[in-house]
């Protein structure tokens, strides 16, 4: 390490260069008022054709359907272009009706109104997939799907209505072998080997990847497939459980704590769909696994924290069960706004840029020059209800993939990376990142903090930390 001078010169320099860059992606990317307004005038729209057509259908019912949004647009972290999330609730009972009755009506109902609908109904949770404005061959090929599974369940054909698919829709990708894998530097077998213990179902894993011929960062579109421009607004409707309101409040609370936290988010979404390495679909990992990466750096390495763990915050002792989880969290959104004013949430003053630094070195390196000695990939799960915000894989068994029944789903359940679920704890955020999907994301780091790392030392980074994918990377064995 160079003098003590000129290494903090070198730090600060690099924190300012993450600076003049957060400040031109931030605003650029962050979704602005107006959009947030036509998302939410859509969701009335589907509402209302909603609560008709059940109205329609079961006169009888006392209950009301409700569109209840939830996710990144009420937590604050919203990019421009991002889906809506809906969680479908009921004022009253909920129905007793079978698992796909309301996801297959109103598929049909909006279908009609020619509104792009796709029902996924052997996932870990039941979603309506809807895009606003579908190019006619895709409400046709869309319009088809229903009417062929209507077909089968007309004919009786069981299959048609039980959840059997041990695939999550749309999340399971075959994985080569170690050795066959090409994704770009040295270190990523090294990386691969690092990212869990060894065991016979990961083995299996990569035993089944032979048979595939290639994996890409991004999955081609399928004809079922929205596009991701020129089809208006798009959003997933949930059915299941109510927990993902929880999460987003918990997100929003931790986002009144400090306007830095905001930024970071923003920014790292934005690099991580630039490096297309935030699909779940594809192996990745999605934006709210990226969203909990952020709030460990900023609660449990950054020194003095940023936040403060809200699971843990005025009080110790709390205890709100929902299907089974507790849920509880300092959630007096107005009372932590007040304290992050008058500055006594934290006494943490590094700039965006600097805390930026922080997070790529963390994630990207280990060793005794990193903070906590950087994340360990091999045997840490990233727990930001925990006091630590680190739990170990052992602790939980995340230490082998496996299969397990969700919602009457088999699921494959993977711990490469892992990233507890802090409303839903025994739930891997990052259970759908594959062995690919790993070293892409651990190179991606290591290539931004090589970038970052350029800075300041003599010479110019040869390429951008958010130079877009064009080509995503293909794996052949």
């Amino acid at each position: 390490r160079p003098n003590t001078n000129n290494y903090a010169a070198t730090v600060a320099t690099q924190a300012k260069f993450l600076d003049e860059i957060a400040r031109q992606k931030v605003p650029q990317t962050s979704m602005n008022p107006e959009e947030v307004a036509m998302r939410e005038e859509f969701r009335v729209k589907l509402e209302a054709l909603g609560q008709k057509a059940f109205r329609d259908a079961y006169p009888e019912s006392k209950s009301t359907l409700r569109f209840i949004p939830y996710g990144s647009i009420l937590s604050g972290f919203a990019v421009t272009g991002s889906d809506m999330d809906i969680i479908c609730s009921w004022d009253g009972p909920r129905p007793d009706l079978p698992p796909e009755e309301i996801p297959r009506m109103l598929e049909k109902v909006f279908l009609a109104e020619k509104i792009g609908a796709r029902a996924l109904t052997k996932t870990r949770v039941p979603i309506l997939k809807i895009c606003e404005e579908p190019p006619l061959e895709l409400l046709t090929a869309l319009t088809e799907e229903h009417e062929k599974w209507q077909n089968e369940v007309d004919a009786g054909d069981v299959s048609a209505t039980t959840p059997t698919s041990p695939v999550e829709a749309g999340t399971e990708v075959k994985t080569p072998t170690e050795d066959q894998s090409k994704s770009g530097l040295n270190e990523s077998k090294k990386a691969d080997s690092e990212s869990a213990h060894p065991s016979s179902n990961e083995n299996k894993d990569k035993q089944e990847g032979q048979k595939s011929t290639f994996w890409r960062r991004e999955k081609p579109s399928g004809p079922l497939d929205f596009p991701k421009t020129g089809a208006g607004y798009q959003c997933d409707i949930s059915f299941r459980s109510i927990l993902g309101m929880y999460n987003t409040q918990l997100l929003r609370c931790y986002n009144a704590c400090d306007p830095r936290v905001h930024d970071m988010v923003i920014f790292i979404k934005a690099w991580a769909k630039q490096r297309k390495i935030n699909n779940s679909y594809s192996g990745t990992l999605c934006s709210y696994g990226w969203v909990l990466l952020v709030l460990h750096y900023l609660m449990n390495v950054a020194t003095p924290p940023v936040v403060p763990n809200l699971h843990h915050f005025g009080a110790n002792d709390r205890e709100f069960l929902v299907d089974g989880f507790n849920v509880s969290f300092a959630d007096n959104e107005t009372e932590i706004r007040r304290l992050a004013i008058q500055r006594k949430i934290t006494r943490n003053t590094e700039s965006t840029g600097s805390l930026l630094r922080g997070f790529f070195h963390y994630y990207a390196h280990q060793g005794s020059r990193v903070a906590r000695g950087g994340f360990k990939w091999k045997d840490e799960v990233v727990a930001i209800k925990n006091v630590s915000g680190i739990v170990s894989k052992a602790s939980k068994n995340w230490t082998g993939a496996s299969n397990t029944m969700v919602n009457n789903v088999e699921v494959r359940q993977r711990y490469l990376l892992a990233i507890e679920c802090p409303i839903e704890d025994n739930h891997n955020v990052a259970r759908t990142v594959h062995h690919h999907g790993v070293v892409a994301i651990r190179d991606e780091l290591r290539r931004a903090w090589s970038i970052i790392e350029s800075v300041g030392q003599g010479r110019m980074p040869q390429v951008s930390l958010f130079d877009e994918v064009l080509a995503p990377e293909i794996v052949a064995p």
